[in-house]
């Protein structure tokens, strides 16, 4: 029995070590026959028509297709050469470089990438499984090569996988900035007079039309963070209007260029109800009216920026509309205007909160058209409380303010969004 139990033992350690063995033998042959000519024809063939039939996409992209069997053929050769070594080591093949490049140059997205490497994983698990199944038991361990093989193929499709997908962006990087500083170029040569061809000028935009009716904003944020948000904002203001393609140009620093081409006139409260939705905090936005033709897409910019420059100064709304501070953003801020604006507001320009409280409620009254009621409401107050500081802002001015109204109203605004409702006393004694 102890003879018969040793043998038995002996005998095991024996199957063992033979199964040991088993594995690096049939890495020397398995590499040694897929490395043959014909053997290497047929895995690429199998493996190229599995991935075109699953990602058809990839073969009807232009110039693509038909470097997919080079691809495969350089992943496995590199995949086998490296198959047998003790350690694992990975670079992704020349082939796959410059697949990843020519995608990324297509109208093809990141995820074609990822498909056509999973394809591969699937054909080439498949194929081993079958190539193991047919090992006689007594040999090899099952599970010790389809483990091995498997832990090794892997790593190298997710390793394929992520060194594509840098490639793939750095690329399509190099390639949005180039088209990106190509279309700045050629916004600010429309914009300084220096084009006037409408088609050359769409072809250089990548189609964006000249013979729409533009409307252009202008868009800024105050943290260097809210800039990968404004180009999201710009799409989802455009689809506010019906359109699905704006022209986005970004020139520097936080702001964003954008027109939206439109073939009717727009409704420009869209986008204001929609900045309002959308926006995140900190974000700004300039409109210009619609205009058509290559001096309105001109026209309708320098409006945007003149609305954003009432926007920026924090005194009114984030969101403004050229149309609405026209007469604010032609007038300016100048010497001259600021003593109109003295003149016209005498003791009201004064900064004190009595004071204050006054022009507010003359703005309120003005804007409701002379309306005690209205006024009342827009302020949330008493309508005796109206009355009483027209009554003391008329007793300052020594005239009627309805007499006054438009005069009043332009002063009124100005004093606010460009002196913050700050007394005018330098610019008062400027104009002695």
């Amino acid at each position: 029995m102890e003879i018969g139990g040793a043998l038995e033992r002996g005998g095991s350690r024996q199957m063992t070590d033979q199964k040991t063995d088993g594995l690096a033998r049939w890495l020397s042959v398995f590499i040694a026959r897929e490395s043959e000519p014909d053997a290497l024809k047929r895995w690429v063939e199998d493996t190229t028509t599995a991935i075109l039939g699953e990602v058809p996409e990839i073969a009807d992209a232009d110039g693509i297709g038909t470097g997919i069997r080079d691809t495969v053929a350089e992943h496995w050769e590199s995949f086998l050469r490296q198959l047998s070594e003790p350690t694992f080591s990975f670079h992704l093949v020349d082939r796959a470089k410059l697949l990843a490049v020519e995608v990324a140059n297509s109208r093809l997205t990141v995820e074609t990438l990822i498909r056509f490497y999973r394809v591969a994983q699937q054909t080439t698990w498949a194929y081993i499984s079958r190539e193991v199944e047919e090992l006689p038991d007594d040999d090899f361990d099952h599970g010790e090569v389809l483990i091995y093989f498997w832990d090794r193929a892997s790593q190298w499709i997710d390793q394929s996988i992520t060194a594509s997908i840098q490639t793939f962006h750095e690329e399509r990087g190099r390639a949005q900035a180039g088209v990106a500083a190509q279309r700045y170029e050629t916004v600010l040569e429309v914009l300084n007079g220096q084009h006037d061809d409408p088609r050359r000028i769409s072809t250089a935009l990548g189609g964006y039309p000249m013979s729409v009716i533009h409307s252009a904003l202008v868009l800024t944020c105050d943290e260097h963070d809210g800039v990968s948000g404004l180009e999201q904002l710009a799409q989802d203001l455009a689809r506010s209007l019906g359109v699905t393609q704006p022209l986005l140009v970004r020139p520097s620093g936080r702001r964003l260029w954008v027109w939206i081409g439109t073939r009717t006139e727009p409704e420009l409260g869209a986008l204001v109800e929609e900045f309002n939705r959308q926006a995140a905090s900190g974000t700004r936005a300039g409109i210009g009216s619609g205009w058509s033709g290559i001096p309105g897409f001109i026209a309708t910019f320098k409006e945007a920026e003149g609305a954003l420059r009432l926007a920026a100064s924090g005194s009114i709304p984030a969101v403004c509309q050229y149309g609405e501070v026209e007469l604010l953003v032609l007038l300016g801020c100048t010497p001259q205007v600021d003593r109109f604006v003295s003149r016209t507001l005498g003791g009201l320009a004064a900064s004190d909160e009595a004071t204050a409280r006054r022009r507010e409620t003359i703005s309120a009254y003005l804007e409701a058209g002379g309306n005690v009621d209205d006024a009342a409401l827009a302020l949330q107050v008493h309508r005796n409380t109206v009355r009483y500081r027209i009554a003391q802002a008329e007793k300052a001015l020594d005239m009627n303010i309805s007499r006054l109204s438009p005069s009043m109203t332009v002063a009124l605004q100005h004093l606010d969004v460009f002196h913050a409702g700050g007394s005018l006393e330098l610019v008062t004694d400027l104009g002695q």
